[in-house]
């Protein structure tokens, strides 16, 4: 073999490619092969295949600093790269040479045999014996034999030159391994099996060998051993990449059932994370050892929206459900949640939640954008007996699943708007259970979150509640609102008493400008009225008053009021106008006065009055007639 199958194959029997660590210490090693008739050359644990003259352990990677080389060596440059042993020490040689490998493994380290079923965990577990030749001159190498804690044994046969898994008592032949790459049983590999095992009839079945540590190690399927927490986490760290192969995530029992399966994927890539039985059903829910399945629920609130006119409350929020499928059995499951995913095709159950008081009646969905995983909460069971590798297995009742999808919808809400914009609102968001009659939702686990802003455009948000309506198929999510006042103040409020200052106002005009007093009261009427019908237009219809409708209401009245207050001024103004004397008895003793007196009263009338008037006025003030219509313009 080369150095790197070498070292792969030394590593896959649980040991190290072995290095001298001086020159008396290499001696003693070449004479330890003398016993080998079909090996003289071996590789050691050293190379620089990454950095030229940089000698490495081909293991760990650590640095090998006094490598009893032999004279002249290392001498082969960048052409060769890898330790080989020799009589006087450590020589360079072309890594694609073939040398046998100095293996130094541990003494009495147990091997597995793993996807045999065996029920005694002795039948599983062997131990590395001693070397044996090959039989009847075979030209076989030197090969090891595995020797059970039970009554099996795992050796070669040198005549069908074929490794053999034998049952000692009986002498029967379980299974053997024709074609074995270096002709070694480690690691995963295909075996003809002559009885049934795990349910199977004889044939061909993968079995895996291998020196790993149980609950501490995977092994690959070149037999060589990754911690155990790095299997199935979307990384390879096998050099074969096998860590990541076989990560199924659940078996389903063959009376497993769904209701209403979505399904919108291939049968090809449901394969990918599932077992499923032939007699494979859907139709029911799970149910606990009382005959229930408890649903936990987490709503969280990502955005509301309050829509007044259409009286709706629009959401974006997250729904998280949670449930235990006691019929479901998970595999290599991680603590890392988002390595335990399971398809969304519908193949597993999942909860029904309809969105109650939603315009279009909207309920959970499972599609691309629904995230389905497990929790790992509790320890594996023990490695599955029918699997050739180590696969942990999580009982379902004691592992929940989870589900989470986010949504977008439109709760209608019944607003009370007689104390607008002075109300608060209660709205709600109602979410059933449906197609089940023994399914509940947790009420002490079940929780909601609002996580947007406390303030909305026209609302402030208080503390969202969830409460679970007596049947327990029901979740309540009150979101209470408390109206923002500014808007309301700035846009009607604060135009319509200024509007309605305006037309009091006009009640101080002087009354020989009625034209201006009725003009400005009622572009005042005009305005308030607009506003009116323009706050009307922003709210929804109601069969009741809102405080806001009084109030204008209040305002446009009384504008009205002010010009009918306007108009009885001037009619009354008017009708003393048409009754006054314009012969009045003036005194001669003063007529200057009287004239100016005679001025105020009838001066606003100068146009009107006659001739004959002025005349008479001129005779009895003893002025001249000009003199009076002087003093009357």
């Amino acid at each position: 073999m080369n150095f790197v199958e070498s070292a792969y194959v030394c590593e896959g029997l649980g040991g190290t490619l072995l290095t001298p660590t001086s020159h008396d210490h290499a001696k003693r090693m070449v004479e330890s092969t003398m016993r080998s008739s079909n090996c003289t050359t071996f590789w050691t644990g050293v190379w620089d295949f990454i950095e030229e003259g940089s000698w490495i352990n081909h293991q760990n990677g650590s640095a090998m600093k006094n490598v009893p080389w032999a004279p002249d060596e290392p001498n082969g440059m960048h052409f060769e790269n890898c330790g080989a042993l020799d009589a006087q020490g450590v020589a360079d040689d072309d890594c694609q040479a073939k040398r046998c490998g100095f293996c130094q493994a541990k003494v009495g380290r147990p091997w597995s045999l793993r996807g045999s079923c065996q029920s005694s965990p002795h039948d599983q577990r062997f131990l590395l014996g001693s070397m044996t030749g090959s039989s009847s001159g075979s030209s076989s190498p030197a090969l090891w034999e595995f020797v059970g804690y039970g009554d099996f044994i795992i050796n070669w046969d040198g005549k069908s030159e074929t490794w053999r898994w034998v049952k000692t008592t009986t002498g029967h032949v379980q299974a053997t391994l024709r074609f074995s790459k270096f002709q070694l049983p480690i690691g995963r590999q295909e075996w003809e099996i002559s009885v049934e095992m795990c349910g199977q009839k004889a044939g061909t079945r993968q079995l895996s060998l291998s020196s790993c540590e149980d609950g501490v190690q995977f092994s690959c399927s070149d037999a060589t051993c990754v911690p155990l927490e790095v299997r199935c986490d979307h990384k390879f760290d096998c050099r074969d990449h096998s860590d990541e192969e076989q990560c199924d995530k659940l078996r389903l029992t063959h009376d497993y059932q769904v209701i209403n399966g979505f399904r919108d994927r291939s049968d090809e890539e449901q394969c990918d994370k599932l077992h499923l039985t032939h007699d494979y059903q859907t139709s029911v829910a799970p149910r606990d050892s009382n005959g229930k399945l408890r649903v936990e629920a987490l709503i969280k609130l990502e955005t509301l929206s309050i829509n007044t006119r259409a009286m709706l409350l629009d959401t974006t929020f997250n729904l998280t459900l949670t449930w235990y499928d006691s019929r479901v059995t998970f595999f290599n499951l991680k603590h890392d949640r988002s390595l335990n995913t399971l398809p969304t095709n519908g193949t597993l159950w999942g909860p029904d939640v309809a969105f109650v008081n939603t315009l279009n009646h909207a309920g959970t969905i499972s599609d691309d954008r629904t995230n389905m995983f497990v929790h790992r909460e509790k320890k594996s069971l023990n490695y599955h007996p029918s699997f050739a590798g180590e696969v942990e297995v999580f009982e379902g009742s004691s592992n929940p699943i989870t589900s989470h999808r986010q949504y977008q919808a439109s709760f209608t809400c019944d607003l009370d708007l007689s104390l607008y914009p002075f109300d608060h609102q209660n709205c709600f968001l109602l979410m059933k259970l449906r197609g089940s009659t023994f399914t509940y939702f947790e009420n002490s686990t079940s929780t909601v979150v609002y996580n947007g802003s406390a303030l909305l455009l026209e609302y402030g948000v208080g503390q969202v509640d969830l409460a679970v309506g007596d049947d327990q198929t029901t979740i309540k999510i009150l979101v209470p609102l408390s109206r923002r006042h500014g808007y309301a103040f700035i846009n009607i409020y604060l135009p319509s008493l200024t509007m309605l200052l305006i037309g009091i106002l006009t009640l101080f005009f002087r009354c020989r400008f009625f034209d201006s007093r009725v003009m400005t009261s009622l572009t005042t009427l005009l305005v308030m009225a607009t506003l009116f019908s323009q706050v009307a237009a922003t709210l929804p219809n109601t069969s009741y008053f809102k405080m806001v409708d009084i109030w204008l209401l209040f305002c446009i009245f009384s504008t009205f009021l002010v010009i009918v207050f306007h108009v009885l001024v001037d009619r009354t103004q008017q009708a003393k106008e048409d009754g006054i004397v314009l012969e009045p008895k003036i005194s001669c003793n003063s007529k200057k006065v009287e004239a100016c007196v005679f001025w105020q009263v009838c001066g606003t009338f100068a146009s009107q009055v006659r001739p004959s008037v002025l005349v008479k006025l001129a005779c009895e003030l003893d002025v001249g007639e000009a003199n009076v219509k002087s003093i009357m313009t």
